[in-house]
């Protein structure tokens, strides 16, 4: 059997077994973004998976996903999370290219909260002087900000500022616009900010370290890198929550490229289901022989290939 015939082989047998609605492979009408994707992660995508997205693109229809309950992703959803991926490649030194600009975005960011904070005190009149405000944003999130009075200003009693709509608004567009000058040469995750009344400010550029604070592993060892993840793995199944099945064109020194792995926000232990593509369709083929009830239960299909290629650890 060809790839394609195995696949649907796979897909009609689910669809079939399931009692519930199952989606179906969605025709493709923009193979154009694999250019895109290509770009992204400098190199060509397997022919086996370029000849799928030929055709597909993710999925239509309501229901359980085609895959055993899991979804094909669509390109622009692979996108989406190799973008992500992206964001976890540093630069070894990190520098800052256009100083100037990056200042005039910080200081814009800091005066729409320094607009809001909290001076205006129950005699009627403007408290001029007050010690600090800090303040953590980054490109999709914000922490704060806090403002301290004065000095003597605990934790305890500090006042979260309330910021209007439009201020956050405006923060997260300015805090993205630095975030794309810097992402070449700094790649920052998170700015932390503090503001003082007397016009100074510190900035601390801050990264999220996955790879080296999440206890990672890889099935077998030393074939997967351990990163939380890579721009070089690219999702193809997903279980609509973060977690994909993908293809490995990065391997570590035990494995080989192109080799279908298990990763995603959730997953720390990550494992190789088989060393291609094609391996990879004829094993569930086998499952289907031989688990077939396990495939068609309500259970995550994750769950199901750990039991199978890790029993003693599940």
């Amino acid at each position: 059997m060809t790839k394609e015939e195995k696949l649907n082989k796979i897909l009609s047998w689910y669809s079939e077994v399931n009692e519930e609605e199952t989606k179906y492979l969605a025709k493709q009408e923009n193979f154009l973004q694999v250019d895109e994707i290509e770009k992204l992660i400098g190199e060509a995508i397997p022919k086996d998976i370029r000849d799928f997205f030929k055709k597909y693109d993710g999925e239509s229809g309501n229901g359980y996903g085609s895959f055993f309950g899991h979804s094909f992703v669509s390109l622009s959803e692979m996108k989406n999370s190799l973008d992500f991926a992206k964001t976890q490649v540093k630069p070894e030194k990190p520098k800052i290219t256009d100083p100037n600009k990056s200042n005039t975005l910080i200081k814009r960011i800091i005066q729409l909260v320094v607009n809001e904070l909290p001076l205006k005190k129950k005699l009627g009149f403007i408290k001029p002087k007050w010690h600090k405000v800090e303040f953590k944003t980054g490109p999709g999130s914000m922490g704060g900000p806090y403002f301290y009075l004065d000095k003597n200003t605990s934790d305890k009693e500090r006042e979260i500022v309330k910021l209007s709509p439009e201020t956050r608004k405006q923060i997260s567009q300015f805090t993205k616009e630095l975030h794309e000058l810097e992402i070449q040469d700094y790649n920052w995750d998170n700015l932390e900010i503090i503001a003082y009344g007397d016009g100074e400010h510190k900035i601390d550029r801050t990264f999220y370290d996955f790879d080296n604070t999440l206890p990672l592993t890889s099935t077998p060892e030393g074939a997967i890198k351990k990163k939380y993840f890579h721009i070089k793995w690219i999702p193809l199944i997903s279980d609509y929550g973060g977690n994909y099945i993908g293809i490995d064109l990065d391997p570590d020194e035990n494995g080989t490229k192109e080799q279908v792995i298990i990763f995603g926000r959730d997953e720390e232990d990550m494992i190789v289901l088989a060393d291609s593509w094609d391996e990879f369709l004829d094993w569930n083929l086998d499952l289907i022989e031989k688990k077939g009830d396990n495939l068609k239960n309500e259970s995550h299909l994750h769950d199901i290939y750990k039991q199978i290629k890790v029993p003693n650890d599940v």
